[in-house]
């Protein structure tokens, strides 16, 4: 076969693997400033720019951009997955470190959530059953989950933001 009848070849999409350095490097980012305590009162806007980070990174180490507002959404999915893993990382070990230990963090959180309870009958029910193992557990997988959805949606957001503001025109 000559030249001229071949098909061209398709044009050349993201990998997996073009994706996962920029998002673990932008996750770090977002993770690290949404878990410290005083710079997580903009955990919502670190969420966001650590998507929108991700795609500039994804510029920066692939010599391209991603041309539609889905890329940049996946990247920053990815993004919110590594900043989750790093926010739950060093939101405990800075909390635990300010509180001086694992088990005084653990009763001044106690103390804390008996103080902003209302004092009803369903509460105190709902707080024994929190007290129990079970009860331990599904607490800790919901709020697990929230944050996690949390991170990977606002991340999306962000990256596919970053998709449409890095590939505005100039006029």
């Amino acid at each position: 076969m000559d030249e001229m009848s071949q098909p061209a070849p398709p044009p050349k999409t993201s990998q997996a693997g073009d994706y996962l350095q920029p998002a673990f490097w932008a996750g770090f980012c977002s993770g690290v400033l949404t878990g410290v305590p005083v710079l997580s009162a903009g955990c919502c806007l670190w969420m966001a720019g650590g998507g929108t980070l991700a795609v500039y990174f994804f510029q920066l180490m692939n010599g391209r951009s991603l041309q539609r507002p889905a890329d940049g959404a996946r990247l920053g999915m990815i993004t919110g997955m590594f900043a989750f893993l790093v926010w739950s990382v060093v939101s405990l070990l800075s909390n635990v470190l300010i509180s001086r230990g694992f088990w005084n963090f653990v009763n001044s959180f106690n103390e804390q959530f008996q103080k902003s309870m209302p004092n009803d009958p369903q509460t105190r029910e709902f707080m024994a059953w929190v007290a129990t193992t079970d009860g331990m557990i599904t607490m800790f997988i919901f709020v697990a989950l929230s944050f996690l959805t949390a991170h990977v949606l606002l991340a999306a957001l962000g990256g596919a933001t970053g998709v449409r503001s890095f590939n505005k025109k100039p006029n």
